[in-house]
């Protein structure tokens, strides 16, 4: 939603940048330009969230009732996605790609958060949610001197999945 805001210009009128302006004309022309970006916003949302925002009369105060709604930044989301990803375990049969693409999101919902994990960290915790079919390839990994780097395990991990089996 929001790289739509910044695409049409109407990002400044969600964030603090572009404030209602004291003259009368000066007003008028930011409440268009406020009145086009709640629209943007409208249109963006699904028709079950209009309740939410029906009463806000800017586009900053839509876009807070949004993010306060889905973006929480409080200790439980924190809890939960940190949970989620210590627990993430990829079933066998499952999609690897599936599992990775998993996991690196919540590692994206952590960092929006200002949660930064260590790369090597993250590698660890991508090879421990493997299935057990994977335990030769972990064994190899681990028996290196130093992890690879995160872009080159998650290749290894998938060429290793769709490698087939001897």
């Amino acid at each position: 939603m929001e790289a739509v805001l910044i695409k049409n210009d109407r990002f400044k009128y969600v964030s603090e940048v572009a404030a209602p302006p004291e003259p009368k004309e000066a007003f008028d022309s930011w409440k268009i330009e406020d009145s086009k970006t709640k629209a943007d916003l409208i249109l963006y949302i699904q028709p079950s969230e209009l309740k939410l925002v029906k009463n806000c009369l800017t586009a900053k105060d839509m876009w807070e009732k949004l993010e306060s709604t889905y973006q929480s930044k409080g200790p439980a989301k924190k809890a939960n996605l940190l949970k989620s990803l210590l627990q993430l375990k990829m079933e066998t049969g499952s999609h690897v790609r599936d599992h990775i693409r998993k996991l690196f999101d919540i590692m994206d919902k952590l960092q929006d958060l200002d949660i930064v994990i260590d790369e090597d960290l993250t590698s660890v915790m991508l090879l421990y949610s493997l299935p057990a079919n994977f335990e030769i390839f972990i064994v190899a990994i681990e028996f290196r001197d130093e992890l690879p780097k995160l872009d080159t395990l998650r290749i290894k991990i998938i060429d290793e999945w769709q490698s087939p089996a001897d």
